[in-house]
């Protein structure tokens, strides 16, 4: 009984060792397939020839649990004499528990370096020869050489090639092109040089494996079929019922004759699925009807393959002069299977015509078309169709996309061939389309015209009439596609680029003169281009053009024909660099580095080899200082040992491209130049003008630039320098701004390709600065330098440049309505708080305020600071404190704010909740911000009379008081407070961060705001003892509160609105204004008596 799917050892009862015909053997232990199909997994295992042990089973259940009766047979041993006779004596030990087969010493299907096979070869570095005995190992990917074999007069280049081993991953220099000689077979590859294990001179890999005719190497094909059907995965297994859309009568009678034909075919079988997807007819071209299935719904729960093969085969690696033979195949997709668990899914109804009938519902048997997996499906089926061929014809080259064969060899296909290969694909149900096999030439293959020697599209003429956005799309589409073939340069296709902009296909589109020009000038290059195959003995390079303006990669060969001296180059494939270049502004030399990498990634793609010769269109002098200046050239360069010739080429093939030209060492310097003209550039934001200034013989000289209208500071910036650029085109130029960004451009324009720009204006200038570089015959340099820093030297001019930007400003002066309302806008403080800080009425202030939408909604109160509440007569005498609530803030909802009832400071920390450990982190927060106060007065809230805020306050030596509990009015000066923070919260609820927004209400609050009678705002008065504090204003009469007598006169301390705070015999006494009138008896009484004497 197996209880789980962990891996359990079962015994047999059978003693080692195996012996057949007296002889002991090892043996093979493997799975019977009826245990497999019960679900019972059996391990293979190795029984060495000297085990003695009890012969066990490691097995498995997939579905636990599971009973396995008694006797039943699950496993089977395969004697292996053949392989045991050819091993050294096992080593008789105890295995243990954990090995009750194998020594795990040696493995009896492993052969030592002993064993392995080995061949004498000779290895060609120009005149010199090195005689080795190499290592056949084709399970290597990559060719080695002994560092220990290695001639030290021999070179070898750094490499970023990494061979992988079993002692790790190693870094491997590599060796020029060698010509290895193999038997009578010729090979020419670079190898890794690297030490290796004593007795080994050389390991051959899949690298150097050669069809026996030169260089030309074919991958290497696995022999490993897939179980057929394949299965497909879901997403999910919840059915999908999409209706079957009503169908017109003509339209239902061709639906159900064709599905009738592909009854009959074998193709549909009735069916009671629980999916349905709806069906439709179309008429084809031939007058015809098609039937098509709407499979988007099942499409969705589909898990998608993915590409297996992402693209094309290249015609161009057939070898010059091999025979062809060309096949397609008849109704692919309809001589393959789905797995039978997969075919409900893909079912439909066929409805009755006119009701006369039940609805009858089928289901696919074949891949149906519109299936997102059809495709995949349909290569793994075909490759495995054709994994007999490849076996049987390892010398034949088969290039197989969906349902077309392309095969070639040396030698014509014989009729034997012909027969096997359309038995074998018989044999898997599929059937050749006598009417398109092709045996001579000229071959079609995949929109390819393929020749003895050459290749050309089988579509000469490009569709030049162009009217809507989807001709466009079309053209620009078919332009790309046969761009590997004719080779059409981006400066053709540049201009045609523009014809693509806009979302509506059917939006008219109208070709400009020079864009018509451009189209007949790819049409002519159509007609007249072609690539050539390969050569089979020699190998491929690659080869870079230097247009007018762009670059153009080559995968080339030098042809060279009997009886002439100089050889020919010829073109088997185009690489052109992206129309849009992979930054804004990219350099040339950028451009040549990832040209390089693409063409060397697309022959190692096509030929398994790196190019033999990589041609640049550069001077050895200008190669050489791009080597030591530019990374990105260094690492596309300088690795699998390629030669790198500098010159251009000239060919026949080449001869359309009318202005090759070289890359050439920039003018640009990276040093300042000397004996040249210096100038400093700057340019003003709020001037709008930018200004250049430089020194001559007779002193400082300027000239000021106005902006344009779409000028921003950076076009600014840059229109100066390319003012510059301009004026002192034949003098060399040295050009100091303090502008990174246009100093960053200043030195990449020269040669560089341009990305799209939607600012219009930093396109033309960028452009501009281009062309006035190109124009000009002497050096420059273009310098950064840090503004403002310092006036002496070059800091001198740029003080210079940025003092006439700012002298030329012609800004409008604003009144102080106008920039109060701006910090209005911005800050939204009270009335009096604009009024004092700019000089404002109170009218026109108040003006301000209710004309603000912000603040006509929230302002609806006097603010802050009034009531009746006994408060401070100074700065931290008596503070108030509370806790209210804002939604808004989440988590930090609970805001205490506290105010000085003196200066009517407020300060406010948002806290996770309202104890004690909440308030004390606020306080805390106040002292460090308003200091510490004298008295605070609170509520009678639980945290506020706790024991733990009581030891608080007596170790800060606060006195703290509390007011009627449950009762609001003891604490007016806060809850106005309160209120007042709160609203202007909501004033700036654009502040996401909670932190940001509440210290930005604060700074209004305290710095800009005045509130009741003050005259300043709240910080002010609070950090600033004011010259009137404690100066006794008047003295008067008061009404004792609980007695109802006038008592006085008494000096007035504070006076507020509606309240006063006079001194009494028993110390500051507040009391509300109605109850306070002058002391007018004293003062006549005094009078009289002065009149008297």
């Amino acid at each position: 009984m197996l209880l789980d799917s962990k891996p359990t050892r079962v015994g047999t009862g059978v003693m080692g060792p195996v012996i057949v015909n007296g002889e002991t053997v090892g043996a093979l232990l493997i799975e019977r397939s009826s245990a497999t199909l019960n679900g019972l997994q059996i391990l293979v295992g190795l029984t060495d020839k000297d085990y003695c042990g009890e012969i066990q089973i490691i097995v498995s259940a997939m579905f636990p649990p599971m009973h396995v009766p008694r006797n039943t047979k699950i496993a089977q041993l395969i004697p292996l004499p053949h392989l045991a006779a050819s091993l050294p004596p096992m080593v008789n030990k105890d295995r243990g528990l954990g090995a009750f087969g194998s020594t795990g010493k040696i493995a009896l299907l492993t052969l030592g370096m002993q064993q392995r096979p080995r061949q004498k070869i000779t290895v060609c570095l120009k005149d010199e020869k090195l005689q080795i005995e190499a290592l056949l190992d084709t399970g290597a990917d990559v060719t080695i050489i002994s560092a220990q074999s290695w001639p030290p007069h021999w070179p070898t280049f750094e490499s970023s090639t990494t061979v992988a081993g079993v002692g790790g991953i190693t870094i491997a220099r590599r060796s020029p092109v060698l010509q290895w000689t193999i038997g009578d077979k010729v090979v020419k590859c670079s190898v890794s040089v690297l030490p290796l294990p004593d007795g080994v001179q050389a390991l051959i890999g899949r690298d150097s494996c050669s069809d026996g005719n030169g260089s030309y190497v074919r991958p290497l094909f696995i022999g490993i079929a897939w179980t057929l059907p394949i299965p497909l995965k879901w997403k999910t297994d919840e059915p999908v019922w999409v209706e079957q859309w009503p169908l017109k009568r003509e339209s239902l009678i061709h639906a159900h004759r064709l599905v009738q034909e592909q009854c009959q075919q074998g193709h549909l079988r009735l069916s009671t699925s629980p999916w349905n997807t709806p069906i439709f007819v179309i008429p084809k071209k031939s007058g015809k009807y098609r039937l098509l299935h709407d499979l988007q719904a099942v499409n969705n729960q589909m898990c998608a393959m993915g590409a297996l093969q992402p693209g094309l085969p290249n015609p161009a690696m057939i070898p010059e002069g091999w025979h062809l033979l060309i096949v397609d195949l008849k109704d692919c997709f309809f001589t393959i299977a789905l797995h039978e668990n997969d075919k409900q899914r893909f079912a439909f109804t066929l409805p009755a015509i006119n009701r006369e009938g039940p609805d009858q519902r089928f289901e696919w048997t074949v891949l149906p078309q519109g299936m997102r997996n059809s495709p995949m499906l349909c290569q793994l089926y075909v490759d495995a169709a054709l994994q007999p061929i490849r076996r049987k014809w390892p010398e034949t080259i088969i290039y197989h996309y969906m349902d077309d064969i392309l095969l070639a060899q040396k030698e014509p296909f014989s009729l034997q061939q012909k027969n096997d290969l359309t038995l074998t694909l018989k044999q898997m149900g599929l059937v050749l389309a006598p009417e398109k096999v092709q045996e001579t030439s000229p071959w079609k293959f995949l929109g390819w015209k393929i020749t003895d020697s050459t290749i050309q599209p089988q579509k000469l003429t490009i569709q030049s009439d162009i009217k809507t956005l989807n001709d466009a799309q079309k053209l620009l589409g078919d332009l790309q596609w046969i761009r590997p073939v004719v080779g059409i340069p981006n400066e053709l296709l540049n201009p045609l680029r523009p014809l693509l902009k806009g979302t509506d296909p059917a939006s008219k589109v109208t070709l400009s003169e020079k864009q018509q020009e451009i189209l007949q000038q790819i049409a002519s290059l159509i007609t007249t281009s072609v690539t050539h195959r390969r050569i089979s003995d020699k190998p491929l390079d690659l080869t870079v053009l230097c247009g007018s303006k762009c670059l153009m990669g080559a995968i080339t060969q030098q042809k060279i024909k009997t009886g002439e001296k100089g050889g020919e180059t010829v073109v088997l494939e185009w690489i052109a660099p992206p129309l849009q270049p992979r930054r804004t502004i990219q350099e040339k030399i950028a451009t040549l580095a990832e040209l390089v990498k693409k063409g060397r990634n697309r022959i190692l793609q096509v030929d398994g080899v790196p190019p033999n010769i990589i041609w640049l269109p550069m001077k050895p002098g200008d190669l050489e200082w791009y080597i030591q200046n530019s990374e990105e050239l260094q690492a596309a360069l300088l690795q699998d040992g390629a030669t790198i010739v500098a010159k251009t080429l000239q060919s026949t093939a080449l001869t359309w491209m009318e202005n090759q030209g070289w890359i050439t060492k920039p003018k640009r310097s990276s040093i300042p130049l000397k004996n040249a003209v210096t100038v400093f550039t700057d340019a003003g934001k709020r001037s709008r003008t930018a200004a250049v200034t430089w020194k001559d013989e007779h002193g400082w000289k300027h000239q000021i630039l106005q902006a344009q209208d779409k000028d921003t500071l950076q076009t600014l910036e840059l229109l100066a320098v390319v003012w510059a650029f301009i004026k002192w085109r034949d003098v060399p130029l040295n050009v100091v701004s303090d502008s990174l960004y246009v100093v960053g451009i200043a030195n990449r324009i020269e040669d560089s390709a341009l990305r799209d720009l939607k600012n219009e204006r930093l396109s033309e200038l960028i452009i501009s600065l281009q062309i006035a570089i190109a124009q000009r015959s002497e050096p420059y340099a273009v310098i950064h330098i840090r503004s403002h820093q310092w006036e002496e030297g070059l800091g001198e001019g740029n003080a210079r440049a940025d003092r006439l930007v700012a002298a030329t400003a012609t800004e409008a002066p604003l009144s102080p309505f106008c920039r109060a309302r701006e910090a209005h806008a911005i800050f939204h403080q009270n009335a009096k708080g604009l009024a004092r800080a700019y000089k404002l009425s109170r009218a026109d202030a108040q003006a301000i305020v209710k004309a603000c939408p912000t603040c006509s909604h929230y302002n609806s109160g006097v603010g802050i600071g009034i009531g009746t509440n006994p408060r401070g007569i100074k700065t931290n005498e008596v503070w108030q404190m509370d806790v209210t609530h804002v939604t808004a803030f989440g988590r930090l909802r609970y805001l205490h704010v506290t105010i000085d009832t003196y200066s009517h400071m407020i300060w406010a920390t948002p806290q996770p909740g309202e104890k004690v450990r909440d308030v004390r982190r606020h306080l805390a927060s106040c002292f460090a911000v308003m200091g510490v106060p004298q008295t605070i007065k609170t509520d009678n809230g639980p945290a506020y009379v706790s024991g733990p805020l009581k030891r608080f306050m007596e170790l800060w030596d606060i006195k703290h008081i509390t007011g009627i509990p449950h009762s609001p009015t003891g604490q007016a000066i806060v809850e106005r407070a309160n209120g007042t923070v709160k609203q202007y919260l909501e004033k700036f609820k654009d502040i996401t961060d909670i932190r940001e927004r509440v210290d930005k209400t604060l700074f209004v609050l305290n710095h800009l705001c005045v509130f009741g009678d003050d005259e300043e705002p709240p910080a002010t008065r609070h950090y600033i003892k004011s010259e009137n504090d404690n100066k006794c204003i008047m003295r008067v009469l008061y009404r004792d509160m609980k007695t109802g007598q006038w008592l006085g006169p008494a000096d007035v301390i504070y006076m507020g609105r509606g309240y006063v705070c006079i001194s009494s015999p028993t110390g500051p006494t507040w009391v509300p204004s109605r109850c306070v009138k002058p002391a007018i008896e004293e003062k006549s009484s005094s009078t009289n008596n002065s009149n008297h004497g």
